[in-house]
């Protein structure tokens, strides 16, 4: 665990610590990562959030076994086309970047569960969500959306949306299929009547309204 550091890069020995399953390195001043960092093989938790990352390597793809990443506050735009090596998954915070869309690596983690978003500058949100399959989890608070794609009504296993603090006045109309749905917060949003197509949300527990 090193956080709280004024490292500038990241220490390549760290990369020979090939039996290394966590690793937290926030809070620092780093602002790129080597190649090497494909050697921890076994890392399942890596926590990069607070630092001055603005792109990733092509090696981070390789840590097969990875199923955390934590990435928050950082100036994240770039990542590397093959994400979907990442096969391990199942949480990404990216909260708080300069991300003005969902680019389309991060759609092929087809395992990813849990996905934060929130605190960015998106504007809209690719068809190809909806590959994300296994999704329960989706967080874009914060943002510059107008609408939501359809592709997000096949997000079969989605049980939590959270918009809050948007600008959308338009919803897919085919709501409904999102039949695990038990908790969306549209609070913050300006909306002016009720959406109907939430009407068919016939499982949601909690409906967050709020400063409406």
């Amino acid at each position: 665990c090193l956080v709280y550091n004024n490292l500038t890069e990241f220490p390549k020995e760290l990369c020979d610590l090939v039996n290394l399953q966590k690793l937290r390195f926030s809070d620092s001043k780093i602002n790129k990562l080597p190649e090497e960092i494909y050697k921890l093989k076994n890392l399942k938790e890596f926590d990069l959030s607070d630092n001055g990352l603005i792109s990733l390597p092509e090696g981070i793809c390789d840590l097969e076994n990875l199923e955390v990443l934590y990435m928050s506050n950082n100036g994240i735009k770039i990542f590397p086309k093959n994400m979907a090596k990442l096969k391990n998954l199942k949480e990404l915070n990216l909260w708080n970047n300069n991300l003005v869309e969902l680019p389309e690596e991060l759609c092929n983690l087809v395992n990813i569960e849990k996905l934060v978003l929130s605190g960015n500058r998106i504007n809209k949100l690719p068809e190809s969500i909806s590959k994300l399959k296994k999704l329960k989890e989706l967080d874009i608070r914060d943002n510059k959306l107008k609408s939501l794609p359809e592709g997000i009504c096949d997000l079969e296993n989605l049980e939590v949306l959270d918009i809050f603090s948007n600008e959308i006045k338009i919803f897919p109309k085919n709501m409904a299929k999102l039949k695990k749905l038990k908790e969306i917060d549209l609070s913050c949003k300006d909306l002016t009547e009720f959406p109907k197509e939430l009407c068919n949300l016939t499982n949601l527990r909690k409906l967050n309204l709020s400063y409406n």
